[in-house]
């Protein structure tokens, strides 16, 4: 029975969907190293439309705690595995399951040391500004995200209080309206999970970025990123 249930979970999840935005545009920093040193990414442009000048904006920081990087990566993969086991619409908060089962997710040692680091990773990615003008679009609302948000707007760890004063009894993330709302209005894109594990970094980076970019071009749109 326990590998019949395993064999479904798998099946229904081998393809998963990932919001739209977040394939296209930097949010993780992918160097190992470095990570610790970068406090910030930022994209500018200006660019013409008609007889106005739009000025292009996308900025990522974390002064505090540093840059989400290859682990915190990791952890949001994980976290779009376990919402494309859930029914439309996804709501808040949303339940991570055991440890165990977010561990096996990013491929790590079954050990108190990577429960500290889940723990780390939440908070990092909580802490992550975003800055945005017309660059992060909103297709329920049919426009471009303005001013500051978050990928992640709050963690409840278990045995803490939820916001309907229940104790929790797992870990609960709460996704930004902005992804949330993209997500449940069909603005994703469907990735092959375990392919996508199955690649390097970098490769798998590039896997998110042309999987997108060719979605674009064969619906005969222009890449908007």
């Amino acid at each position: 029975m326990h590998e019949t249930r395993k064999t479904k979970e798998d099946i229904l999840t081998q393809v998963v969907r990932q919001e739209v935005n977040f394939l296209m545009l930097p949010f993780f920093f992918l160097d190992k190293k470095n990570k610790a040193k970068k406090a910030f990414i930022e994209y500018r442009e200006t660019i013409k439309n008609g007889d106005k000048k739009l000025e292009l904006l996308w900025r990522v920081s974390n002064y505090e705690h540093g840059l989400p990087g290859p682990l915190e990566r990791k952890f949001h993969r994980a976290v779009e595995f376990i919402l494309s086991t859930l029914p439309l619409p996804v709501k808040n908060p949303i339940p991570l399951g055991t440890y165990y089962r977010i561990v096996k997710l990013m491929d790590l040692p079954i050990s108190g040391w990577s429960y500290e680091q889940i723990k780390a990773i939440i908070q990092r990615i909580v802490h992550t500004t975003i800055t945005s003008e017309q660059v992060f679009y909103c297709k329920d609302k049919k426009k471009w995200a303005g001013g500051c948000f978050h990928l992640y707007d709050a963690v409840v760890f278990q045995g803490e209080q939820l916001d309907d004063s229940r104790i929790a009894d797992t870990d609960y993330l709460y996704l930004s309206k902005y992804y949330l709302d993209n997500y449940n209005a069909g603005y994703t894109r469907l990735l092959d999970y375990s392919f996508s594990r199955s690649l390097s970094l970098v490769a798998s980076r590039l896997y998110e970025i042309l999987s997108i970019t060719f979605t674009f071009l064969e619906q005969g749109q222009s890449v908007k990123y």
